[in-house]
């Protein structure tokens, strides 16, 4: 009888192992797929900035109006509140700008074929006329904050906190402007770079492959 519940007690404990082998299996199986799956996404990824790398510029122009247009409540107060020397007009030139050169980046880069000088140069027009509109916007909101006479006073109630915000998305911005017409100047240089990325897939050759390459002549 001692020697039947050592012998259970002996099957119990490996089959325990064992559970817990295939566990620390699985989840290092999961662990590599995963991982090559992320590897894949980035390298499918790449090879779409080969083809495409001006998506880059485009994300970043993206990402410039949806900040701006998600403060706009922010913006509208301030003009209504400080009511400087053409607030309203800058604000309704940055949205007006922004969406047509959005516009004509579309228009500038399309789908296999050659840019578009024109659109290419209104582009830039564009852009430069949203940044001249958002920094005097941005100047007209520090003039009302310290100007000598009646200056916008801020209570410490945050009641007026939107100035505030409408002073730091103002120069966000700016600064994101700067980095899309940056990013939308330098597309060739770093095309090329992305060019040099190794993007394809090493297929090994085996013994195996090479028995069926010889049944099949």
């Amino acid at each position: 009888m001692e020697n039947l519940e050592v012998t259970a007690t002996e099957a119990q404990q490996e089959s325990t192992a064992t559970v817990e082998k295939k566990k620390k299996i699985s989840a290092k199986q999961f662990f590599v797929k995963l991982g090559g799956s992320i590897k894949e996404f980035f390298r499918k990824l790449m090879v779409s900035l080969k083809r495409r790398p001006h998506n880059v510029a485009l994300c970043m122009l993206l990402v410039s109006f949806i900040v701006y247009s998600f403060a706009l409540s922010s913006m509208s107060k301030t003009t209504a509140l400080i009511q400087g020397s053409g607030m309203g007009l800058f604000e309704f030139a940055i949205m007006l700008f922004s969406l047509l050169s959005l516009v004509c980046f579309l228009n500038a880069f399309p789908k296999r074929a050659k840019v578009k000088i024109v659109f290419l140069v209104m582009l830039f027009v564009m852009l430069v006329l949203v940044l001249v509109c958002d920094i005097m916007y941005y100047i007209r909101i520090n003039e009302a904050l310290t100007r000598a006479d009646n200056p916008i006073v801020l209570p410490s109630d945050n009641s007026r906190d939107y100035v505030l915000k409408a002073q730091m998305i103002s120069l966000v911005h700016i600064i994101l402007l700067g980095i899309s017409i940056l990013l939308t100047a330098t597309i060739p240089l770093y095309g090329k770079l992305f060019q040099k990325v190794k993007t394809s897939i090493d297929v090994e050759y085996t013994e195996a492959d090479e028995t069926v390459e010889l049944a099949e002549e």
